[in-house]
């Protein structure tokens, strides 16, 4: 365990645009590539990075990686508990008296190897949504975030099919090396 003491969790405060690929404008950063839906706008001068679609749609991105030194097993235990954290973090929606749960916290396997959690919540009076999905792949987590209006909801599949296909980099720059 002394060399958990090593291992870093870096924010990917800023992501690098890459050209327009596949369906809409790229956010890519040295772990992972995420398409946006055609027609929607990519902003990267906030902080999370975000993105605005046709129909009034606000999408937050933000991500933590996994970097420096460590066992396997250390670095497989940190990258849980950030998934873990990232969760904790959704179900807190639950709790807010303006909210009501529409699909509950549920997690699937990503084709792209890791984890999808995701679930779906509303404003009491029908007017919004607040779509959440946290993406956990060998080395990043992702966490994707979508208010919308209720006449949008067909947006909420469109970004999770945009998740769906998130790519996780096959040389991850900085990733723990795995020891026996």
């Amino acid at each position: 365990m002394a060399t958990l003491v090593a291992l870093v969790l870096a924010f990917a405060a800023t992501l690098v645009a890459a050209p327009p690929a596949g369906a809409g404008e790229t956010l890519e950063t040295d772990t992972f590539t995420l398409t946006l839906p055609d027609r929607w706008t990519r902003d990267l001068t906030t902080t999370p990075v975000s993105a605005r679609g046709p129909a009034g749609e606000f999408l937050q991105i933000s991500s933590s990686t996994l970097k420096g030194e460590g066992t396997g097993a250390e670095a497989t235990e940190v990258m849980r508990q950030v998934e873990d954290a990232a969760t904790r973090s959704m179900r807190k929606v639950e709790a807010d008296p303006t909210l009501t749960t529409v699909t509950p916290l549920r997690k699937r396997p990503l084709a792209s190897g890791g984890t999808l959690h995701e679930m779906l919540s509303r404003t009491r009076d029908g007017s919004a949504l607040f779509a959440q999905f946290c993406a956990a792949g060998p080395h990043t987590v992702v966490l994707v975030t979508v208010q919308l209006p209720a006449t949008a909801a067909r947006s909420v599949d469109v970004i999770r099919q945009s998740v769906l296909r998130l790519r996780w980099a096959s040389d991850v720059a900085g990733a723990p090396p795995r020891k026996p």
